[in-house]
């Protein structure tokens, strides 16, 4: 597994995972966050921004290739997990936003 391209393709499956999903969007929710890490899954159309159909293509494309739906439980809760992982955390932004000197405003008052 490697890391996703896409910050974006990350923010849509783990933001889609939580509480009140049917169990058959959880699993497509799971097989999305495995396919965005395996390089040779079918690509993540950020323009469309649909996870759970994506996850339906990647649970397909995972069965073809002998995979059994159960490993894609298994594993596709500690996936998503892993991508979260990959957002920056609040002190790197603020660190990252303060790249310059501050501005001194003149006061005309």
């Amino acid at each position: 597994m490697s890391r996703p391209r896409s910050f974006v393709a990350c923010n849509d499956v783990v933001a889609s995972w939580g509480a009140g999903l049917s169990r058959a969007h959880l699993a497509r929710i799971c097989a999305a966050a495995v396919g965005l890490c395996l390089e040779e899954a079918p690509a993540y159309r950020v323009e469309v921004g649909d996870p759970v159909a994506y996850g339906g293509l990647v649970f397909d494309w995972l069965a073809a290739r002998g995979v059994a739906p159960t490993r894609v439980y298994e594993v596709g809760p500690t996936v998503i997990v892993a991508l979260s992982e990959f957002f920056p955390k609040e002190v790197e932004v603020t660190a990252a936003a303060d790249f310059s000197d501050p501005v001194v405003v003149a006061s005309t008052g």
